[in-house]
């Protein structure tokens, strides 16, 4: 019986271990009528010249009716015009758009993305070519000349734009990445869909989402906390109670498992009527 006792109880522990490492990351809800991210206007964000890479993991729930009212990172400016910006909208188009002093657009077709469905997105620019992949793949490319990104001093804003009400984008949000280098395709394709361990070379921004409580009370949570250590940002007019306009388990994203080679001490063995744990020690390889 006391054998029977042991194997019960480390069975129970291993377990809950393997429910551990299955568990997923979270997303944050945004309910396209008024939810949005400040994220300031730090120097590290301020991004200027002929590189850049802009990155979101997303599922859209409707679009708005015209591109540029589905804003999903933004930190642009006008008079002059200048900073950059991932849009989408229009029956699933893709938008990016940097400034300097002019609007320099990229845009994919119609239905290059679809609501319902979780997708990998990302814009990069580097010195003459805009481009936008999409799960890693390649959708547009336009070939542009002299165009360097002017500064502004307009917060990054995540689903609106500062300098208007009602840019809002309707999605769940897995994650989103800034970076000050640009990504290379193969570089991309590796980071669909997986977490970033940090600190990564260019990374400058980096929500996860991975707070709170999924569809409960997150009152607590109005932080979006970034990982770089830079940029956390003011979650504003997010409900944080229920299974919109909050934290939600969404996420395609698996938290990274522990290490395989987790040791686990019980004692004593054999058995008697009191076993006890001696807490969980991770060997690396």
């Amino acid at each position: 019986m006391k054998t029977q006792k042991f194997v019960l109880i480390a069975a129970a522990i291993l377990i809950g271990l393997t429910q551990v490492q299955s568990e997923t990351a979270n997303a944050l809800h945004f309910d396209s009528v008024d939810d949005a991210i400040n994220c300031g206007n730090s120097t590290s964000i301020q991004i200027t010249g002929s590189i850049i890479t802009l990155e979101v993991i997303i599922k859209f729930n409707a679009f708005r009716d015209n591109v540029w009212q589905g804003n999903i990172i933004n930190k642009g400016a006008s008079g002059p015009y200048s900073g950059y910006m991932l849009r989408a909208g229009d029956d699933g188009k893709l938008n990016f758009n940097i400034g300097n002093g002019s609007w320099n657009e990229l845009n994919t077709n119609s239905n290059t993305v679809s609501t319902d469905v979780w997708c990998h997105i990302v814009a990069t620019y580097h010195r003459n070519y805009m481009k936008i992949y999409l799960d890693g793949v390649e959708v547009a490319s336009r070939h542009v000349v002299g165009v360097n990104i002017y500064d502004n001093s307009a917060n990054l804003t995540i689903s609106n734009w500062s300098q208007s009400g009602d840019r809002h984008v309707n999605a769940t949000i897995d994650e989103i990445r800034v970076w000050n280098i640009t990504r290379t395709p193969a570089e991309i394709a590796a980071n669909t869909s997986s977490e970033l361990t940090t600190p990564q070379t260019g990374l400058v921004l980096y929500y996860k989402f991975n707070q709170g409580v999924p569809g409960g009370n997150n009152t607590n949570e109005t932080n979006a906390i970034d990982e770089t250590g830079n940029n956390n940002g003011t979650l504003s007019n997010f409900t944080l109670n229920g299974v919109t306009s909050n934290w939600v388990m969404e996420s395609t994203l698996p938290i990274p498992e522990h290490n395989n080679n987790t040791a686990l001490d019980l004692f004593p063995n054999p058995a008697t009527s009191n076993i006890q744990v001696k807490g969980l020690q991770h060997t690396e390889n």
